[in-house]
Protein backbone atom coordinates (compact mmCIF):
# COMPACT_ATOMS: atom_id res chain seq x y z
CA UNK A 1 0.00 0.00 0.00
CA UNK A 2 1.35 3.52 -1.19
CA UNK A 3 0.18 6.67 -0.17
CA UNK A 4 0.18 9.31 -2.82
CA UNK A 5 -0.53 12.41 -0.50
CA UNK A 6 -0.18 16.01 -1.65
CA UNK A 7 1.71 17.73 1.36
CA UNK A 8 -1.29 20.67 1.22
CA UNK A 9 -4.19 17.60 2.24
CA UNK A 10 -4.20 19.22 5.83
CA UNK A 11 -4.65 23.04 6.88
CA UNK A 12 -2.06 25.46 8.15
CA UNK A 13 -2.76 26.39 12.04
CA UNK A 14 -1.10 29.15 12.85
CA UNK A 15 -2.93 30.00 15.91
CA UNK A 16 -0.47 27.32 17.05
CA UNK A 17 2.36 29.19 16.16
CA UNK A 18 3.75 29.45 19.54
CA UNK A 19 2.45 25.95 20.83
CA UNK A 20 4.89 23.82 22.72
CA UNK A 21 8.12 23.34 21.28
CA UNK A 22 9.20 19.57 20.86
CA UNK A 23 12.59 19.36 20.97
CA UNK A 24 14.57 17.61 18.13
CA UNK A 25 15.92 14.37 19.28
CA UNK A 26 17.80 11.59 17.40
CA UNK A 27 15.66 8.60 17.07
CA UNK A 28 16.25 5.27 15.54
CA UNK A 29 16.21 4.35 12.13
CA UNK A 30 17.32 1.04 10.74
CA UNK A 31 20.56 -0.80 9.37
CA UNK A 32 22.23 -4.14 10.64
CA UNK A 33 21.41 -6.82 13.05
CA UNK A 34 22.82 -7.75 16.34
CA UNK A 35 24.46 -11.02 17.44
CA UNK A 36 23.63 -11.14 20.87
CA UNK A 37 20.43 -9.01 23.15
CA UNK A 38 20.86 -6.47 25.52
CA UNK A 39 22.26 -7.41 28.93
CA UNK A 40 19.61 -7.47 31.39
CA UNK A 41 21.72 -5.08 33.85
CA UNK A 42 22.24 -2.35 31.58
CA UNK A 43 20.21 0.67 32.04
CA UNK A 44 16.57 0.75 30.65
CA UNK A 45 13.78 3.24 30.52
CA UNK A 46 10.43 1.72 28.82
CA UNK A 47 9.57 3.63 25.86
CA UNK A 48 5.70 3.59 25.58
CA UNK A 49 5.76 4.99 22.13
CA UNK A 50 7.11 4.90 18.49
CA UNK A 51 8.49 8.15 16.49
CA UNK A 52 9.91 9.42 13.65
CA UNK A 53 12.01 12.63 12.95
CA UNK A 54 12.26 14.70 10.27
CA UNK A 55 14.33 18.35 9.40
CA UNK A 56 12.39 20.27 6.96
CA UNK A 57 14.51 23.37 5.25
CA UNK A 58 14.51 25.22 1.99
CA UNK A 59 16.55 26.40 -1.00
CA UNK A 60 15.59 30.25 -1.05
CA UNK A 61 17.63 32.38 0.29
CA UNK A 62 14.72 33.91 2.76
CA UNK A 63 15.52 35.07 6.58
CA UNK A 64 12.23 33.84 8.30
CA UNK A 65 10.30 36.18 10.80
CA UNK A 66 10.26 35.14 14.29
CA UNK A 67 6.57 34.04 13.43
CA UNK A 68 7.38 31.43 11.64
CA UNK A 69 6.46 27.88 12.65
CA UNK A 70 7.52 24.13 11.61
CA UNK A 71 4.89 22.20 11.87
CA UNK A 72 4.49 17.94 10.74
CA UNK A 73 1.69 15.18 10.60
CA UNK A 74 2.25 11.63 10.65
CA UNK A 75 -0.29 10.79 8.50
CA UNK A 76 -2.03 6.94 7.17
CA UNK A 77 -4.78 4.90 5.88
CA UNK A 78 -5.89 2.28 7.69
CA UNK A 79 -8.93 0.40 9.50
CA UNK A 80 -10.39 0.83 5.87
CA UNK A 81 -10.29 4.13 6.43
CA UNK A 82 -11.35 6.03 2.85
CA UNK A 83 -9.08 8.93 3.29
CA UNK A 84 -5.64 9.65 5.48
CA UNK A 85 -5.84 9.92 8.85
CA UNK A 86 -3.89 12.36 11.13
CA UNK A 87 -2.39 9.98 13.81
CA UNK A 88 -0.13 12.81 15.53
CA UNK A 89 1.26 16.47 14.21
CA UNK A 90 4.60 18.25 16.23
CA UNK A 91 5.42 22.13 15.93
CA UNK A 92 8.06 23.80 16.70
CA UNK A 93 8.55 28.02 16.72
CA UNK A 94 11.56 28.97 14.72
CA UNK A 95 11.82 31.81 17.52
CA UNK A 96 14.81 33.70 15.55
CA UNK A 97 16.32 30.64 14.41
CA UNK A 98 16.70 29.50 10.61
CA UNK A 99 16.75 26.04 8.63
CA UNK A 100 16.98 23.34 8.93
CA UNK A 101 14.88 22.87 12.05
CA UNK A 102 13.96 19.23 13.19
CA UNK A 103 10.97 17.70 14.28
CA UNK A 104 10.57 14.80 16.58
CA UNK A 105 6.99 13.00 16.07
CA UNK A 106 5.68 10.60 19.18
CA UNK A 107 2.82 8.22 18.45
CA UNK A 108 1.14 5.15 19.80
CA UNK A 109 2.58 2.13 17.52
CA UNK A 110 -0.72 0.26 18.56
CA UNK A 111 -2.90 2.62 16.50
CA UNK A 112 -1.79 1.44 13.32
CA UNK A 113 -0.84 -2.18 12.01
CA UNK A 114 2.55 -3.08 12.22
CA UNK A 115 2.54 -3.99 8.37
CA UNK A 116 1.19 -0.02 7.33
CA UNK A 117 2.73 2.32 5.71
CA UNK A 118 2.81 5.54 7.43
CA UNK A 119 3.74 9.32 5.57
CA UNK A 120 5.66 12.39 7.30
CA UNK A 121 3.58 15.50 5.50
CA UNK A 122 5.82 18.88 7.13
CA UNK A 123 5.35 22.14 6.26
CA UNK A 124 6.94 25.80 7.22
CA UNK A 125 4.33 28.95 7.79
CA UNK A 126 5.92 32.44 7.97
CA UNK A 127 2.40 34.81 8.45
CA UNK A 128 4.45 37.94 9.06
CA UNK A 129 5.92 37.44 5.29
CA UNK A 130 2.83 35.67 3.57
CA UNK A 131 5.08 32.66 2.70
CA UNK A 132 4.70 28.89 3.14
CA UNK A 133 6.54 25.99 2.17
CA UNK A 134 5.08 22.18 1.74
CA UNK A 135 6.84 19.01 1.09
CA UNK A 136 6.78 18.12 -2.90
CA UNK A 137 5.90 14.76 -2.10
CA UNK A 138 5.13 13.01 0.83
CA UNK A 139 7.81 10.79 2.72
CA UNK A 140 7.06 6.99 3.21
CA UNK A 141 8.31 4.94 6.08
CA UNK A 142 7.60 1.32 7.47
CA UNK A 143 5.20 1.36 10.89
CA UNK A 144 7.60 -1.56 11.56
CA UNK A 145 9.96 1.00 11.96
CA UNK A 146 8.87 2.12 15.44
CA UNK A 147 12.18 5.04 15.57
CA UNK A 148 12.27 6.32 12.40
CA UNK A 149 14.98 8.95 11.25
CA UNK A 150 13.69 10.51 7.44
CA UNK A 151 16.87 12.96 7.25
CA UNK A 152 16.48 16.39 5.68
CA UNK A 153 13.82 17.32 3.33
CA UNK A 154 13.69 20.11 0.75
CA UNK A 155 10.50 22.25 0.87
CA UNK A 156 8.85 24.26 -2.18
CA UNK A 157 6.96 27.80 -1.77
CA UNK A 158 3.17 26.57 -1.84
CA UNK A 159 1.03 28.14 -4.34
CA UNK A 160 -1.43 29.45 -1.44
CA UNK A 161 -0.02 31.30 1.37
CA UNK A 162 -0.56 32.66 5.24
CA UNK A 163 -0.34 36.13 3.33
CA UNK A 164 -2.93 38.21 1.27
CA UNK A 165 -5.37 37.13 -1.03
CA UNK A 166 -4.64 34.75 -4.43
CA UNK A 167 -6.57 34.95 -7.39
CA UNK A 168 -7.37 32.41 -9.63
CA UNK A 169 -8.58 31.85 -13.30
CA UNK A 170 -11.43 29.20 -14.16
CA UNK A 171 -11.49 27.38 -17.28
CA UNK A 172 -14.99 29.67 -17.96
CA UNK A 173 -12.77 32.85 -17.89
CA UNK A 174 -14.51 33.41 -14.39
CA UNK A 175 -12.02 35.32 -11.73
CA UNK A 176 -12.10 34.04 -7.81
CA UNK A 177 -9.94 35.13 -4.68
CA UNK A 178 -9.19 32.98 -1.92
CA UNK A 179 -7.88 34.38 1.74
CA UNK A 180 -6.43 32.70 3.99
CA UNK A 181 -8.43 32.23 7.51
CA UNK A 182 -6.62 29.85 9.19
CA UNK A 183 -7.80 27.58 9.28
CA UNK A 184 -10.81 28.31 6.90
CA UNK A 185 -10.53 29.68 3.87
CA UNK A 186 -12.96 32.79 2.39
CA UNK A 187 -13.90 32.13 -1.37
CA UNK A 188 -14.98 35.16 -3.55
CA UNK A 189 -16.71 34.41 -6.68
CA UNK A 190 -19.15 35.95 -8.75
CA UNK A 191 -19.97 38.49 -6.03
CA UNK A 192 -20.65 35.65 -3.77
CA UNK A 193 -18.45 35.20 -0.47
CA UNK A 194 -18.62 32.31 1.20
CA UNK A 195 -16.45 30.39 4.13
CA UNK A 196 -14.95 27.07 3.30
CA UNK A 197 -13.72 24.60 6.03
CA UNK A 198 -10.70 22.16 5.19
CA UNK A 199 -11.47 18.53 4.95
CA UNK A 200 -8.50 15.77 4.82
CA UNK A 201 -8.26 14.83 1.15
CA UNK A 202 -5.97 11.75 -0.21
CA UNK A 203 -4.03 14.75 -2.22
CA UNK A 204 -4.74 18.76 -2.08
CA UNK A 205 -5.93 20.94 0.13
CA UNK A 206 -9.32 20.72 0.04
CA UNK A 207 -11.89 22.85 1.88
CA UNK A 208 -16.23 22.63 1.77
CA UNK A 209 -19.40 24.54 2.85
CA UNK A 210 -22.81 23.22 2.54
CA UNK A 211 -24.44 20.06 2.24
CA UNK A 212 -23.07 17.71 -0.51
CA UNK A 213 -25.92 16.60 -1.85
CA UNK A 214 -27.60 20.00 -1.67
CA UNK A 215 -27.90 23.05 -3.70
CA UNK A 216 -25.52 25.34 -1.62
CA UNK A 217 -22.58 22.79 -1.60
CA UNK A 218 -19.15 24.34 -3.01
CA UNK A 219 -15.54 22.54 -3.04
CA UNK A 220 -12.28 24.19 -3.74
CA UNK A 221 -9.39 21.89 -4.39
CA UNK A 222 -5.75 23.05 -4.32
CA UNK A 223 -3.01 21.70 -6.30
CA UNK A 224 -0.52 23.82 -5.87
CA UNK A 225 -0.78 25.96 -8.76
CA UNK A 226 -3.75 24.49 -10.03
CA UNK A 227 -7.47 24.28 -8.27
CA UNK A 228 -10.47 22.50 -8.47
CA UNK A 229 -13.83 24.77 -8.11
CA UNK A 230 -17.16 21.90 -7.30
CA UNK A 231 -20.42 23.50 -7.88
CA UNK A 232 -23.55 22.18 -7.38
CA UNK A 233 -24.76 19.26 -9.64
CA UNK A 234 -22.00 20.35 -12.40
CA UNK A 235 -18.84 19.23 -13.18
CA UNK A 236 -15.63 20.89 -11.36
CA UNK A 237 -13.48 23.73 -13.21
CA UNK A 238 -10.29 23.70 -13.77
CA UNK A 239 -9.04 26.74 -12.61
CA UNK A 240 -5.23 28.67 -12.80
CA UNK A 241 -3.65 30.43 -9.72
CA UNK A 242 -2.04 33.84 -10.79
CA UNK A 243 1.94 33.90 -10.32
CA UNK A 244 3.32 34.03 -7.15
CA UNK A 245 5.28 37.17 -5.74
CA UNK A 246 9.25 37.00 -5.97
CA UNK A 247 10.99 37.27 -2.84
CA UNK A 248 12.01 40.83 -2.20
CA UNK A 249 15.82 41.01 -2.84
CA UNK A 250 16.25 42.47 1.01
CA UNK A 251 15.23 39.11 2.51
CA UNK A 252 18.67 37.71 1.91
CA UNK A 253 19.45 35.10 4.81
CA UNK A 254 22.21 35.29 7.03
CA UNK A 255 25.42 32.91 5.92
CA UNK A 256 24.36 29.65 7.23
CA UNK A 257 26.08 28.11 10.07
CA UNK A 258 29.25 25.82 10.07
CA UNK A 259 28.70 22.18 8.49
CA UNK A 260 27.63 19.75 11.27
CA UNK A 261 30.28 17.69 12.55
CA UNK A 262 27.77 14.83 14.11
CA UNK A 263 27.98 11.65 13.00
CA UNK A 264 25.59 8.80 13.07
CA UNK A 265 25.08 4.99 12.93
CA UNK A 266 21.97 2.80 13.85
CA UNK A 267 21.22 -1.10 13.03
CA UNK A 268 18.40 -3.42 13.80
CA UNK A 269 16.63 -6.18 15.64
CA UNK A 270 16.81 -4.66 18.34
CA UNK A 271 17.28 -1.39 16.91
CA UNK A 272 19.80 0.94 18.08
CA UNK A 273 21.46 4.27 17.44
CA UNK A 274 24.91 5.74 17.93
CA UNK A 275 25.45 9.81 17.64
CA UNK A 276 28.32 11.60 17.68
CA UNK A 277 28.75 14.98 18.41
CA UNK A 278 32.37 15.82 18.75
CA UNK A 279 33.43 13.71 21.70
CA UNK A 280 29.77 13.92 23.13
CA UNK A 281 28.28 10.51 22.63
CA UNK A 282 24.68 9.01 23.30
CA UNK A 283 23.59 5.43 22.61
CA UNK A 284 19.90 4.52 21.94
CA UNK A 285 19.64 0.72 22.31
CA UNK A 286 16.76 -1.87 21.89
CA UNK A 287 14.30 0.51 20.51
CA UNK A 288 14.97 3.37 23.24
CA UNK A 289 14.59 1.19 25.80
CA UNK A 290 18.48 1.41 26.80
CA UNK A 291 19.90 5.23 26.89
CA UNK A 292 23.79 5.43 27.75
CA UNK A 293 25.52 9.04 27.69
CA UNK A 294 29.05 9.57 27.32
CA UNK A 295 31.97 10.88 26.32
CA UNK A 296 34.80 9.08 24.05
CA UNK A 297 37.45 8.59 25.65
CA UNK A 298 40.28 7.37 23.28
CA UNK A 299 40.23 6.94 19.22
CA UNK A 300 42.47 4.44 18.10
CA UNK A 301 43.19 4.13 14.35
CA UNK A 302 43.20 -0.28 13.96
CA UNK A 303 44.20 -0.55 10.23
CA UNK A 304 43.31 1.37 6.82
CA UNK A 305 40.25 2.79 7.40
CA UNK A 306 39.36 1.05 10.03
CA UNK A 307 38.83 3.46 13.67
CA UNK A 308 38.04 2.21 17.19
CA UNK A 309 36.25 4.80 19.81
CA UNK A 310 35.78 4.00 23.15
CA UNK A 311 33.00 5.68 25.12
CA UNK A 312 33.20 6.03 28.90
CA UNK A 313 29.68 6.55 30.24
CA UNK A 314 28.30 6.40 34.29
CA UNK A 315 28.42 3.73 36.28
CA UNK A 316 31.70 2.43 34.43
CA UNK A 317 29.81 1.28 31.67
CA UNK A 318 32.40 1.32 28.27
CA UNK A 319 31.28 1.19 25.22
CA UNK A 320 33.13 0.23 22.27
CA UNK A 321 32.07 1.25 18.57
CA UNK A 322 34.36 0.39 15.41
CA UNK A 323 33.85 2.20 12.15
CA UNK A 324 35.30 0.59 9.15
CA UNK A 325 35.12 2.69 5.90
CA UNK A 326 33.02 -0.47 3.80
CA UNK A 327 30.07 0.27 2.27
CA UNK A 328 26.79 -1.22 4.38
CA UNK A 329 23.13 -1.97 3.44
CA UNK A 330 20.07 -1.17 5.75
CA UNK A 331 18.43 -4.98 6.53
CA UNK A 332 14.85 -3.20 6.49
CA UNK A 333 15.21 -0.70 3.74
CA UNK A 334 18.20 -1.82 1.50
CA UNK A 335 19.66 1.82 1.70
CA UNK A 336 23.50 1.95 1.50
CA UNK A 337 25.90 3.43 3.82
CA UNK A 338 29.03 4.43 3.37
CA UNK A 339 30.39 2.71 6.50
CA UNK A 340 30.13 -0.28 8.51
CA UNK A 341 29.80 -0.16 12.10
CA UNK A 342 30.06 -2.63 15.34
CA UNK A 343 28.92 -1.66 18.38
CA UNK A 344 30.57 -3.65 21.78
CA UNK A 345 28.31 -3.31 25.28
CA UNK A 346 29.36 -5.85 27.49
CA UNK A 347 29.52 -9.23 26.06
CA UNK A 348 27.09 -7.88 23.50
CA UNK A 349 27.98 -7.32 20.04
CA UNK A 350 25.65 -5.12 17.34
CA UNK A 351 26.32 -4.80 13.92
CA UNK A 352 24.70 -1.64 11.71
CA UNK A 353 25.62 1.26 9.44
CA UNK A 354 27.02 4.61 9.38
CA UNK A 355 27.64 7.81 7.63
CA UNK A 356 26.27 9.98 5.38
CA UNK A 357 23.98 7.93 2.51
CA UNK A 358 24.38 10.57 0.50
CA UNK A 359 28.18 10.90 0.19
CA UNK A 360 27.88 8.13 -1.92
CA UNK A 361 25.31 9.69 -4.54
CA UNK A 362 27.54 12.63 -5.51
CA UNK A 363 30.57 13.28 -6.82
CA UNK A 364 30.22 12.57 -10.53
CA UNK A 365 27.66 10.84 -12.73
CA UNK A 366 26.05 7.40 -13.08
CA UNK A 367 25.65 5.88 -16.53
CA UNK A 368 22.47 3.84 -16.84
CA UNK A 369 23.03 0.29 -17.90
CA UNK A 370 19.51 -0.96 -17.71
CA UNK A 371 15.55 0.30 -17.65
CA UNK A 372 13.05 -2.08 -15.92
CA UNK A 373 15.05 -4.52 -17.37
CA UNK A 374 16.07 -3.50 -20.82
CA UNK A 375 19.58 -3.03 -21.66
CA UNK A 376 20.05 0.42 -22.50
CA UNK A 377 21.71 0.91 -26.35
CA UNK A 378 24.18 2.59 -27.49
CA UNK A 379 26.00 5.34 -28.38
CA UNK A 380 24.66 8.55 -26.60
CA UNK A 381 25.07 7.38 -22.65
CA UNK A 382 21.57 7.77 -20.65
CA UNK A 383 23.14 9.37 -17.31
CA UNK A 384 22.04 10.86 -13.62
CA UNK A 385 24.14 12.83 -11.54
CA UNK A 386 23.32 14.19 -8.18
CA UNK A 387 24.39 17.38 -7.09
CA UNK A 388 24.18 17.25 -3.53
CA UNK A 389 22.05 19.96 -3.00
CA UNK A 390 18.89 18.37 -4.01
CA UNK A 391 18.66 18.62 -7.50
CA UNK A 392 19.51 15.99 -10.28
CA UNK A 393 20.04 16.03 -13.86
CA UNK A 394 21.44 13.97 -16.84
CA UNK A 395 20.86 12.50 -20.25
CA UNK A 396 17.48 10.52 -20.96
CA UNK A 397 17.63 8.57 -24.07
CA UNK A 398 16.85 11.20 -26.05
CA UNK A 399 16.28 14.54 -24.22
CA UNK A 400 18.02 16.34 -20.95
CA UNK A 401 16.31 16.20 -17.91
CA UNK A 402 16.00 17.77 -14.53
CA UNK A 403 14.61 17.30 -11.39
CA UNK A 404 13.97 17.60 -7.49
CA UNK A 405 15.26 14.77 -5.22
CA UNK A 406 15.50 14.03 -1.51
CA UNK A 407 17.34 11.20 0.32
CA UNK A 408 15.51 9.91 3.64
CA UNK A 409 15.62 6.77 5.67
CA UNK A 410 13.96 4.79 4.03
CA UNK A 411 15.34 5.63 0.16
CA UNK A 412 15.25 8.51 -2.19
CA UNK A 413 12.31 10.57 -3.62
CA UNK A 414 12.42 12.50 -6.61
CA UNK A 415 10.03 14.76 -7.89
CA UNK A 416 8.38 14.63 -11.80
CA UNK A 417 10.89 16.20 -13.76
CA UNK A 418 11.17 18.18 -16.59
CA UNK A 419 13.35 17.82 -20.42
CA UNK A 420 13.73 18.99 -23.40
CA UNK A 421 12.00 17.99 -26.29
CA UNK A 422 13.81 17.08 -29.30
CA UNK A 423 12.04 13.89 -30.85
CA UNK A 424 14.32 10.73 -31.59
CA UNK A 425 13.52 7.15 -32.98
CA UNK A 426 10.47 5.72 -31.90
CA UNK A 427 12.49 2.47 -29.83
CA UNK A 428 14.29 5.33 -28.02
CA UNK A 429 11.06 7.47 -27.42
CA UNK A 430 9.54 4.44 -26.10
CA UNK A 431 12.61 3.85 -23.66
CA UNK A 432 13.03 7.44 -22.29
CA UNK A 433 9.02 7.39 -21.19
CA UNK A 434 9.99 4.08 -19.73
CA UNK A 435 12.82 5.86 -17.82
CA UNK A 436 10.93 9.05 -17.09
CA UNK A 437 8.37 7.54 -15.72
CA UNK A 438 10.44 5.01 -13.81
CA UNK A 439 12.53 7.99 -12.04
CA UNK A 440 9.98 9.75 -9.93
CA UNK A 441 7.86 8.84 -6.77
CA UNK A 442 9.54 7.25 -3.86
CA UNK A 443 12.62 4.84 -4.98
CA UNK A 444 14.31 2.58 -2.91
CA UNK A 445 17.74 2.90 -3.40
CA UNK A 446 20.89 0.64 -2.71
CA UNK A 447 24.69 0.09 -3.82
CA UNK A 448 25.80 -3.32 -4.28
CA UNK A 449 29.51 -5.08 -3.61
CA UNK A 450 30.67 -4.32 -7.69
CA UNK A 451 29.21 -0.35 -6.95
CA UNK A 452 26.10 -0.82 -9.05
CA UNK A 453 23.02 1.53 -7.94
CA UNK A 454 19.99 0.15 -8.31
CA UNK A 455 16.88 2.40 -8.08
CA UNK A 456 13.26 1.11 -7.40
CA UNK A 457 14.14 -2.53 -6.67
CA UNK A 458 16.11 -2.70 -10.17
CA UNK A 459 13.98 -0.44 -12.38
CA UNK A 460 16.90 1.76 -12.91
CA UNK A 461 20.53 -0.17 -12.49
CA UNK A 462 23.52 2.33 -12.91
CA UNK A 463 27.55 2.57 -12.58
CA UNK A 464 30.55 4.51 -12.15
CA UNK A 465 32.81 4.54 -15.15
Amino acid sequence: MRLNIDVEAYPLRTQDLMGSALLATVVLAACGSPDDTIREDAPARAVETASVSVALSFRERLALSGEAVAEADLVTTHNGADAPVVIAMAREAFDGRQVPLTLTIEYAPSEVPSNAELAVVGRIIDPAKGHVWVMPQEATFSAANRTAELGMIMLERSGHGAGPARTYTCADDSVLTVSWLDPDLELEWQGETRTLSPVVAASGARFEAGDREGDDWIMFWSRGQFAMLGLPFQDPLTCHADPLPAPQPEEVQPEAAAEDTTYSARGNEPGWLLRLDGDAAEYLGNYGEVRISGTVSTREALEEGVTRLTVEAADAITLVAEIAARRCSDTMTGLTYPDTVTITLGEEHYSGCGGDPESLLTGGAWTVTHIAGEEVPGPRAVTMEFDGEGRVAGQGPCNRYSASYQLTGEGLVISQGISTRMACVAELMSLENVFLDSFQGSLPANIDEDGTLSLGEGRILAVRE
